[in-house]
């Protein structure tokens, strides 16, 4: 259902809710009706979507979780060391670091206003 993957992932219902709709206009999922409750709106992978899911890169999260859980622990401080360092450089203690999600055409081209 849309709302536990939006709360699952972190984003607002309607987000997810356009993010489905962009799959499901490209067959990489399916929407189908609660069999109980009608009301429900149940989400799933069509065979086309497994099949990109299954081709796309790991995430550079992922990666970069995998590597650090790799190191030993003074390698792991040394590097928490350094970024608070660098954070403290840049008077970064008050910035709102939030991610931003961007849903459009990852090769559109550039506005003005991007640049900004």
């Amino acid at each position: 259902m849309v709302g536990t993957i939006a709360s699952r992932v972190g984003l607002a219902q309607g987000t997810v809710t356009t993010l489905v709709d962009r799959l499901e206009q490209q067959g990489l999922v399916q929407r189908r009706r609660g069999d109980s409750d009608r009301r429900q709106v149940k989400v799933n992978i069509t065979r086309s979507g497994r099949e990109r899911l299954d081709q796309a890169p790991m995430v550079l999260q992922t990666r970069v979780l995998r590597g650090l859980g790799q190191l030993r622990e003074w390698e792991k401080h040394g590097i928490l060391a350094a970024l608070q360092q660098l954070a403290d450089l840049m008077d970064a203690q008050g910035l709102d670091a939030s991610p931003v999600l961007d849903v459009g055409s990852i090769d559109r081209a550039t506005t003005r206003d991007d640049e900004d």
